[in-house]
């Protein structure tokens, strides 16, 4: 049991654990009776901050483990070990992948890791047979529950497959024995170029840059070029409504009782032209269905439907239902790939949700404190777009500029 649980469930760590903030607080002359926005004002900080320095702390204690009675102390972050052979032998045919395939985890600092598709394809067809409970099946392989929980949602809508091996290049006889290995490391490599370029470095004792020389005179990485110019003509601004861009964008929601993170889909369509959002549909997972009830919210919203609608190559955009939907009335235009300007107007949308709102966070401990948080969240959101906007008697400018 890990120490969250133990804070949950066991009553002498929970007076513990009170009486050491309790104490804390005292040291630094904090009050902490009253409720929380009272003891945010007088203490001065935000608090949204407050959740989610508290989502923080859970995560973290959730990896501790407290030793029972008659035990010795487990070092910080040990886990339960294998209780039977099944359990052993999952646990060894894990490490074992990892170490073959070196790609498989790449870890980037405490608490982020990126994830190989083969890798994921190879935990989750284990994980679908797993008899026990999943938070058990995540700690024999070394996964966060949380990212076990969406690889599997996300698989329901598009499987992970495992990527095949790149096409070794024909090589000069006189190429270098490192040379060669290099070429070859890449060729099995299923993660990313960057951590390539990172993991091979160290390897091979060469600074990145010269890894990746390596593959670009082999062919196996396009040589680095500047975007083509812009000519003049070349771009045209369209009217309102004739082009829309959708894509899809993971919004995290935090149950603050609880600590459950629950993940859901923005469908966003935006008009590319003046920027405005024709249509905004929440999904479980982004998919085709969600698409076509963004279109159609749009089209209603624009009293017409607009000529092209542009998006990601994902494969849900190849769904038959969708295609016939749309393209009774509008063309349907994958964006150019290695062109994120294509969708600007929508990324940069995104990337201004995370800055401004970021993690939503419900209190999920009663009826009553769900609504007010909802409420709450809602205005945050609102106060957030409308700080330093620009304002029409200032020509565009905030009242600060």
């Amino acid at each position: 049991m890990n120490v969250k649980e133990e804070c949950q469930k066991d009553k002498l760590t929970m007076i513990a654990l009170h009486k050491f903030i309790e104490e804390s607080a005292v040291a630094i002359g904090l009050c902490l009776d009253g409720p929380l926005a009272r003891i945010c004002a007088q203490a001065e900080v935000n608090r949204s901050q407050v959740y989610e320095r508290k989502g923080q702390i859970e995560r973290a204690l959730e990896r501790m483990e407290l030793p029972g009675p008659g035990r010795p102390a487990n070092p910080i972050g040990a886990t339960d070990p294998p209780a039977n052979s099944q359990e052993w032998e999952l646990r060894e045919k894990v490490l074992l992948y990892r170490l073959e395939h070196p790609d498989a985890v790449v870890v980037h600092g405490r608490d982020h890791a990126t994830y190989s598709n083969g890798f994921i394809r190879f935990i989750l067809d284990p994980g679908d047979s797993w008899e026990g409970s999943p938070e058990r099946f995540c700690n024999l392989v070394d996964i966060p529950y949380p990212t076990f929980r969406s690889w599997r949602k996300r698989d329901e809508q598009q499987p992970y497959t495992a990527l095949q091996h790149r096409p070794i290049p024909d090589l000069l006889p006189t190429a270098s024995e490192d040379f060669r290995r290099i070429v070859q490391d890449y060729a099995a490599w299923q993660g990313s170029l960057r951590d390539f370029l990172g993991y091979e470095a160290v390897r091979m004792h060469l600074p990145p840059a010269q890894v990746r020389r390596v593959l670009t005179i082999s062919g196996m990485v396009p040589v680095k070029c500047g975007k083509t110019p812009r000519y003049r003509g070349s771009t045209e601004r369209l009217c309102p409504g004739t082009v829309l861009v959708t894509d899809g964008k993971d919004v995290e929601v935090v149950l603050t009782a609880g600590g459950q993170v629950l993940t859901y889909n923005w469908q966003g369509m935006v008009d590319q032209a003046t920027g405005c959002n024709t249509a905004v549909e929440v999904t479980d997972t982004e998919c085709a269905n969600g698409v076509r009830h963004a279109f159609k919210e749009s089209c209603t919203f624009l009293g017409r439907s607009p000529h092209a609608l542009l998006h990601d190559n994902k494969p849900i955009y190849s769904d038959k239902k969708l295609h016939d939907a749309v393209e009774k009335t509008t063309r349907m235009i994958p964006a150019t790939l290695r062109r994120p300007e294509n969708k600007a107007i929508l990324e940069g949308a995104f990337g201004k949700f995370e800055q401004e709102v970021g993690r939503i966070h419900l209190d999920d401990s009663s009826g009553e404190a769900l609504k007010k948080s909802a409420v709450a969240e809602i205005l945050r959101a609102y106060t957030a777009g409308s700080d330093h906007a620009g304002r029409v008697e200032f020509d565009g400018k905030s009242r600060q500029e």
